[in-house]
């Protein structure tokens, strides 16, 4: 066999390798869809689609939901257990399931992370859950159901606290405006705790180049809070929101290509109305 003859047989063996993975992969959804908002009083599905709980580790889930204004429906498998995980992956894919199903819970909310959810992959009903559009809530684990779900089902899901999670105020915050108050853009500000440590590093590093200029100290902890510009809209207000070094001060905020580290801002796209 010459050279030539001997590369193409090589390619021809790397083509057909490739062939099952490329056949096993469906293609994405045409359009994402994005779930409903949810609305105060809304009812949550608690599921457990990974590790095993048990009743504190549920009624903990129950306190924090319902502190948030919401009600709350157990999964009926969410305290079964199959080793170290919250029962079998069939008793965890009925759960899945069913809250998709159920048309009066608004949002699903896995209860904590742990490991196991990948299991449930396969089984997974996209076309049920395409066709039941609901917000998904987690973290840790529960990240392979959000791949999964926007691979195979084309839905926006939201990675965030578990309903076990002691949130801040501020993530609170932040979470309520991307979950309940739906727009096309949602800006997450620097927390205030955050910020006050950024703060500290600088005066403690006299060498570190500064983060925050002195107009920065005068946006109020609420406005930040809220995830809303300052009250006072001029342009030269916005400025203070860039350090000294943003060469974006006297023109548009937060747009410049080079842009500081006060600026690093982002953006989430919200549920659907």
């Amino acid at each position: 066999m010459n050279r030539r003859d001997f590369s193409a047989t090589m390619a021809g063996l790397a083509g057909l390798a490739a062939l099952p993975s490329a056949l096993a992969t469906p293609a994405p959804a045409r359009r994402l869809i994005k779930p409903p908002r949810l609305k105060p009083g809304a009812l949550i599905g608690l599921i457990m689609p990974s590790g095993v709980t048990d009743d504190a580790h549920i009624e903990k889930c129950h306190r924090q939901l319902e502190a948030l204004g919401f009600r709350v429906k157990d999964g009926r498998n969410i305290r079964a257990a199959w080793g170290g995980y919250a029962g079998s992956v069939k008793e965890r894919l009925a759960d899945l399931h069913d809250m998709f199903e159920d048309r009066e819970v608004a949002a699903i909310w896995a209860g904590r992370g742990g490991s196991g959810a990948s299991a449930l992959l396969p089984g997974i009903r996209y076309d049920l859950i395409r066709r039941n559009p609901k917000i998904l809530i987690g973290y840790s684990d529960i990240t392979a159901l959000h791949l999964a779900l926007y691979r195979h089902a084309g839905l926006v899901t939201f990675h965030g606290p578990v309903a076990s999670s002691s949130p801040t105020d501020y993530t609170v915050t932040q979470m309520q405006a991307v979950l309940m108050n739906p727009r096309p853009e949602t800006t997450i500000y620097m927390s205030i705790e955050n910020q006050r440590r950024a703060e500290t590093h600088r005066h403690d590093d006299d060498s570190t180049s500064s983060v925050f200029d002195q107009q920065s100290a005068s946006i109020s902890a609420s406005d930040r809070r809220l995830g809303s510009p300052a009250s006072d809209t001029s342009r030269g207000r916005n400025a203070s929101w860039h350090s000294s070094g943003c060469s974006s001060v006297a023109s548009s905020p937060c747009r410049a290509q080079n842009r500081c580290a006060n600026c690093q801002r982002e953006t989430r796209s919200g549920p659907g109305r």
